[in-house]
């Protein structure tokens, strides 16, 4: 194994940490109805995510591609990919409507946390059950 594989691998670690603690922490200012200071993270945190989410990826396939490709990082790559698909569903159907509001930030928050839930049942599944 490459000398590297460790530093990939707390990349992408770190990467997932920090964008999967984003979304739980904007949950919960919504549910305690931080409005204001929400909307303030949202646009101060928009391109550090997108480039985690890259990162993350990035990494992850660097680290299967070192390793072969167990249907783990099968499972991740499809996962990595219903992401982008959900992130920009919400970016560009529901953040960009006009006088969307909170209402559109709630919809999306909630679909990137669907899907992180998604993800890590599937995952967790997986390691649980060793394929």
């Amino acid at each position: 194994m490459p000398q590297y594989y460790m530093a990939l691998q707390l990349l992408h670690v770190l990467a997932a940490i920090l964008w999967a603690g984003a979304i739980f922490n904007s949950l919960w200012m919504l549910a305690r109805g931080r409005d204001d200071e929400l909307r303030e993270v949202l646009r101060l945190t928009g391109w550090p995510a997108t480039l985690g989410i890259v990162l993350a990826g990035v990494t992850g396939l660097a680290m299967a591609h070192l390793r072969g490709y167990p249907p783990l990082a099968h499972a991740k790559i499809a996962l990595y990919i219903l992401l982008f698909v959900v992130g920009g569903y919400a970016h560009y159907r529901l953040a960009a409507r006009k006088g969307g509001g909170m209402e559109a930030t709630v919809k999306m928050l909630l679909l990137a946390a669907a899907a992180v839930t998604a993800g890590l049942v599937v995952v967790g599944w997986m390691l649980r059950f060793g394929l």
